[in-house]
């Protein structure tokens, strides 16, 4: 895939991940916040990180359904990135 259209598709692949995390961020917003009233360090930091574990799968798992839409195997998307470093 040449450079300019997978930077194209990357940027797609990127809103449409926070699009649909928004929700999901919200509500661990809102237990985060409790957890920091609370004063309850280790429940804040545990829902930090798993804010960034589920981001971090939903990202796997729109690239994966952005490649399989437009065809792109996983070795050819792989060529492709390594190529835009």
């Amino acid at each position: 895939m040449a450079p300019e259209k997978f930077a194209k598709l990357r940027k797609i692949i990127a809103t449409n991940q926070y699009i649909r995390f928004t929700v999901r961020k919200e509500e661990l917003l809102e237990e985060r916040l409790k957890a920091f009233k609370a004063g309850n360090e280790p429940e804040y930091v545990k829902l930090i990180q798993m804010a960034g574990a589920e981001y971090q799968q939903l990202g796997a798992m729109t690239t994966q359904e952005a490649g399989e839409y437009v065809d792109l195997g996983q070795d050819n998307y792989v060529k492709s990135f390594k190529a835009c470093e």
